[in-house]
C-alpha cells in the first residue's frame, strides 16, 4: 500500500478537518486537525498500513486506550479509513520535539 496523505481541508471520518501537516516519517504523518462537533483541535495520525503495521498498531492502541495521565497524550478515536489506512485522533499538544529539547538544553538529569 503507499502512503496516505489527506490535504488541509479534507475532513477525516466525517468529524475532523485538516489543517495542517505536522510531521511525517517511514510509519506515517501526523495533521494538526479541528473536532467539528466540538470545535477543539487534535492530532490525526495515519499510518501507512504495510509491512506488518497494522499488528503495531493494533498493539500501540492496546497500550495506550486505558492510559490516563497528565503527561500522556489521550486517545479520543481510532478508526481505519476506507483502503485499510489507519489512523488515531490524540489530544495536541504544540511544542517541540524531544531531539530539538535534547539538542538545545542536553541530555536530562534523572535524579
Amino acid at each position: 500500500m503507499t502512503s496516505f496523505k489527506p490535504n488541509v481541508g479534507d475532513v477525516i471520518l466525517n468529524k475532523y478537518e485538516c489543517i495542517s501537516l505536522v510531521g511525517e516519517g517511514a510509519f506515517g504523518c501526523v495533521y494538526r486537525a479541528r473536532d467539528i462537533k466540538l470545535g477543539r483541535i487534535v492530532a490525526i495520525k495515519f499510518i501507512n498500513a504495510a509491512n506488518g503495521v497494522l499488528k503495531r498498531f493494533s498493539d500501540e492502541l492496546d497500550a495506550i486506550k486505558n492510559l490516563d495521565h497528565p503527561n500522556i497524550v489521550r486517545l479520543y478515536d481510532y478508526d481505519i479509513l476506507k483502503g485499510g489506512v489507519p489512523c488515531m485522533v490524540m489530544e495536541f499538544v504544540n511544542g517541540l520535539e524531544l531531539g530539538e529539547i535534547l539538542s538545545k538544553e542536553g541530555p536530562f538529569d534523572l535524579t
